[in-house]
Parts: C-alpha cells; sequence; structure tokens
C-alpha cells in the first residue's frame, strides 16, 4: 500500500464525443429551442440568473422566511458537524441563513461506497455551477447535496460495480437487506466492513493509496460506533471527498426538514388530480416532439409516501374517503391525513414527482443539477409547480465524464483502436487480427509441413531397412516415427500455448480498458464505481476533478495519469 499524498501526475482533459447522450437531457446542454415549452429557463443564458434570483426573493420575502432559513441553517449546520463536516462545509451551511442566500441543489440514492461515478459528477457540478452564479449575482449560493434517503429500494443501491486486478468485472454487495424500508432507516451492517475490504482488494496492495484506504475505513469506523444509517455513512463519504470546497449534505428525513415540508405534504392529495393531469398533458406533448416521457405513474397515485415501523407504502387516491394504500396497510380520511401531517411530518415522504416541488419548499432553489433520468421527468414537470405556489428552477445539467487509466490508453493503442471502438465488440477481433499480424510464425502450417517431411522420409527409410538390411526393421522405423511424430504434437501445443498466453495477455488488457470505459456497453458515469479510482489516486481525486474537468463539453474524456 503507498503512503502519503494521491500519485495523480496531472489530468488532461479532451471532448469525447463517442460518448453521447439523448432526449430531454442532450436538449439542454446544446438545443434548448427543442425543450423550452417543457423547462421555464434556459441554463446557458446568462438573463435567467437575474429572473430567477427575482422568483426567489419573492417566494422567500413572507413574515416567516426568516424563521424557515434559521431552521433550514441550524438543521444543516447540525448535520454537517455529525458527519465530520470541513470548516468550509460547515460555513456554507450557516450561509444559508443569511436572506440573500439561493442555493443550487443536486442530488442522488444513497449509493454504496458513494454509488456510481455519476454521483461525484453531480456534486462537481453543483460546486461549480454554485461558484459561478455567486460570482454573477454577488451574493451568496450555496451548493447542496440532497441524499435521497427516503427511497426504499435497497436492491437498486445495494452493489459496487468495479473492474478487479485480473480485469473482470465484479459486483460487490451487502447481505439482503429491508427493500421497502427507507435507507435512511437501515442501520449500516457489521458486514460493510467485508464490503469495504473486498473493495481495497480490487487493486494490487502496491497500488492502493494508504489516504484513501483510511477514508473509507475511518467513515466506516465512524458509522458502525454512531449506529447510524447507509444514507449518513453516504454521507460521510461524499462530504470527506470536498474537504475544501462549501458542499453542503442534505438528509430529507431530518426532522426539522419534515417540518418544513409539511405544508406541501398536506396539499398534496388535494392537488393530487391536477399533478396527474399535468404529468399526462405532459407526456403528451413530449411524444409529439419525438421525445421519450420519464414518467410513466398510475393516475391515482398522490405522490406521497407514508412510513410505519416496518417499511414505506404509497398512498392513492380514494375520493371523499381520502388516501389508502394500495392493499389496504394503511389508510387516512381527508380530515385524518391533515392531522396525521401536522402532528407527524416525520411519517410522509414525497415520491419522484413531488419532491422537486418539496425541494423548493424547503430550499431557496435557484438552480437543480439534473442528470439524463432526471431531465426525462422534470420534462413533465414545469405545470406542476404551479399547482404549489413556486415556479420551476433553472434545471442545468450534470458534468458527462469518462475516466482513462494509462493502462486503458496503452491497450486501445496496442490494438490500433480509439477509446471509443471499446464500447463494441469490435475490441476482439482487432485483439486476433493484432495477435495474428505481430506473429513471426504461422505456426499450424508449419508443423503440419515437418509432419509431412517427417512421414515421408520415415516411410523411405523403413522400407529402404525393411528391403535392404531385414524385414522386422519396418515395424520398428514405423514406431520410431510414431514417437518422433508425438514429439511435433507435444512441441506444437507448446508453441500454440505460448502464442495463445500472448493473446490472453492482449485480451485480457483491452477487455479490462472495455470494462472499466463502457460496462456492459453503457457510459461509466452510469454504472462504474469511483471507488477503484479514488483508491489509486487517493480522496484528493475528487477535488482535482472539481477543479480541471470543464463544464461546457457534451462528456469529457479525463486522462489519469500517475
Amino acid at each position: 500500500m503507498r503512503e502519503g499524498a494521491a500519485r495523480l501526475a496531472s489530468l488532461r482533459c479532451r471532448s469525447f464525443p463517442e460518448a453521447t447522450y439523448s432526449g430531454a437531457f442532450a436538449a439542454l446542454r446544446g438545443d434548448f429551442a427543442r425543450v423550452a415549452p417543457f423547462f421555464a429557463s434556459d441554463p446557458s443564458d446568462p438573463g435567467s440568473c437575474a429572473v430567477r434570483a427575482e422568483e426567489c426573493d419573492l417566494a422567500w420575502s413572507g413574515p416567516d422566511a426568516a424563521a424557515r432559513r434559521k431552521k433550514l441553517a441550524d438543521a444543516l449546520t447540525q448535520y454537517v458537524r455529525g458527519i465530520g463536516g470541513s470548516p468550509a462545509q460547515l460555513a456554507a451551511a450557516e450561509r444559508l441563513a443569511d436572506p440573500r442566500a439561493l442555493v443550487v441543489v443536486t442530488g442522488q440514492q444513497a449509493g454504496l461506497l458513494t454509488g456510481p461515478l455519476l454521483t461525484l459528477y453531480k456534486a462537481i457540478t453543483a460546486l461549480r455551477v454554485a461558484a459561478d452564479i455567486e460570482a454573477r449575482l454577488q451574493r451568496p449560493v450555496i451548493p447542496i447535496f440532497w441524499i435521497a434517503s427516503e427511497d426504499h429500494d435497497f436492491a437498486e443501491i445495494n452493489q459496487v460495480r468495479a473492474v478487479d486486478a485480473t480485469q473482470r468485472p465484479v459486483r460487490l454487495r451487502l447481505p439482503p437487506l429491508p427493500n421497502r424500508r427507507s435507507v435512511g432507516d437501515i442501520p449500516v451492517p457489521a458486514a460493510a466492513r467485508h464490503l469495504v475490504g473486498a473493495a481495497i482488494s480490487l487493486l494490487p496492495s502496491d497500488e492502493v493509496d494508504a489516504d484513501a484506504a483510511q477514508w473509507l475505513r475511518g467513515t466506516l469506523d465512524a458509522s458502525l460506533k454512531a449506529r447510524e444509517s447507509l444514507a449518513t455513512w453516504f454521507a460521510r463519504l461524499l462530504a470527506a471527498l470536498f474537504p475544501d470546497k462549501g458542499l453542503v449534505l442534505l438528509d430529507p428525513m431530518l426532522p426539522a426538514l419534515r417540518e418544513l415540508a409539511a405544508p406541501t405534504i398536506a396539499r398534496a392529495v388535494a392537488q393530487a388530480p391536477a399533478v396527474n393531469s399535468a404529468l399526462a398533458e405532459a407526456a403528451a406533448r413530449l411524444r409529439d416532439a419525438g421525445l421519450t416521457p420519464g414518467l410513466a405513474l398510475e393516475p391515482d397515485h398522490v405522490h406521497v409516501f407514508y412510513h410505519d415501523e416496518h417499511e414505506r407504502v404509497a398512498l392513492f387516491d380514494h375520493g371523499a374517503d381520502g388516501v389508502r394504500a394500495r392493499h389496504g396497510e394503511v389508510a387516512f380520511t381527508p380530515e385524518a391525513y391533515a392531522r396525521a401531517v401536522a402532528d407527524r411530518p416525520g411519517a410522509f415522504s414525497p415520491g419522484v414527482v413531488l419532491r422537486p416541488v418539496v425541494q423548493d419548499a424547503i430550499l431557496p432553489t435557484f438552480c437543480q443539477i439534473s442528470g439524463p433520468g432526471e431531465a426525462a421527468y422534470l420534462a413533465q414537470m414545469k405545470h406542476v409547480f404551479p399547482l404549489f405556489g413556486r415556479t420551476m428552477p433553472v434545471i442545468y445539467p450534470r458534468l458527462g465524464a469518462t475516466l482513462a487509466l494509462p493502462a486503458d490508453l496503452e491497450a486501445a493503442a496496442s490494438v490500433d483502436l480509439g477509446l471509443g471502438d471499446l464500447r463494441d465488440g469490435r475490441w476482439r477481433r482487432a485483439v486476433e487480427n493484432v495477435v495474428e499480424s505481430r506473429s513471426r510464425l504461422d505456426v499450424a502450417e508449419r508443423f503440419e509441413l515437418e509432419r509431412t517431411a517427417v512421414r515421408q522420409r520415415y516411410e523411405t527409410l523403413a522400407h529402404e531397412l525393411a528391403t535392404g538390411v531385414a524385414p522386422a526393421l519396418r515395424q520398428i522405423a514405423e514406431r520410431n516415427g510414431a514417437q518422433v511424430m508425438w514429439q511435433l504434437d507435444y512441441l506444437e501445443a507448446k508453441a500454440v500455448q505460448h502464442e495463445r498466453r500472448r493473446e490472453r495477455g492482449l485480451l485480457r488488457a483491452v477487455e479490462g480498458a472495455a470494462h472499466r470505459l463502457f460496462p456492459e456497453g453503457h457510459l461509466q458515469e452510469t454504472t462504474q464505481s469511483a471507488v477503484p479510482y479514488l483508491l489509486r489516486y487517493g480522496p484528493r481525486l475528487a477535488q482535482d476533478l472539481c477543479d480541471a474537468v470543464p463544464l461546457d463539453r457534451d462528456h469529457v474524456l479525463v486522462h489519469l495519469d500517475g
């Protein structure tokens, strides 16, 4: 294990057009006119900054605004301190109390060991955009990472995808845990120690940065000692990656935030028919525009979940009778629902549709950083926000990037392929072609010629011995010839073995690069874990990427040299 700081010699970026996006996300990046009917602001238009800032000021100008801001700032300051946040992060949380403060928010599920690389890219984009908007508007703009701790699909996040030392793709998991409980309600299991050990063992020990290994083990030890949830462990990991940056982690399950969300949750049932109508109308218009809607929800969903002691269940509209879970596990009359939200706000949480609205109610949201999936469903949301007295924030597309190790570049170059060619199966044939072209000898052809020559010579020799010396020598000569042929077969097998070993080495190197850059043919950022890169170059890599990677390109290839 390497001691000391990260060993990243340089970090170079270039455009990577081989990695592409589609749909509303691609349009947000470079063809806003195509999606202008579905979003409130063009993220590339500087003029939208002032307009959105005025909307935020209006929304946070009421008599209770100062109290709401203080409640928000106090809750997040306490939370950031509890997860071991840095002085920069604590200072950023405290700035939320400033009446002029705005927020750039992004978020992601609380994936194991930070989840896929896109988690880092969302955080980086929020940090960079917040700094840019603060400089433009000359007022505080705080980057916030909203941890989707309320999500209950544990199976979806319970995996770490990477490539091991043998260049094979692997998935590391925790043992099965309750799948209908919010991640924020699931304590970190002791089995997480094995998960961390397995993650560190993905790399040869001499390639593991000691600081990164301590980062992984240290955050886990802190969460286990405090008996924290998987969501809080995730928060500790992410906060520790950006100690010099003012990234504020937010868990919406904090009691104070649930209280701030309660008025929006209370209105959700009455507004559900209008919300569902707006979603359906937007979906139809998106299809007419040649775009795919991101939401396919049941028409009677009220977009609120109820948390009982065991699981998180969706609530559905039953008209005058109120709401109930699909299978009747829980039911509320309209009056009982209003009382329950007021008395027990921690028992309710928003679904995917209501979450952006709740987010805007809790935070003075100037801008939301979005990935492709989020852009697809946010495109249906423009007319949902006004139903709750709000306006849609600026939707800014997150950074897209692919990290390339020196070994990846070398492997692609060794078979005369570009990195983009590793996305499909062409590289397999390329390896075969290179092996064939580099072979100085056609082994099969050479040994066949030798066998023919030996066979002919022994046939002549056996005939001459049988007729010129003694007939019995023919059989002896034939047995001797068979032994020579066996030795030729053995020698050919050894030659083929060495040839295949050389081919396997090249194949393994190229295959490893393909698995790292395009796992299962997908973009690296969507499935590949950040952990192997952080273990190799140290936790400082996250801040190095934040400082160096440009945001003004569709997708960036990052050369990591070390």
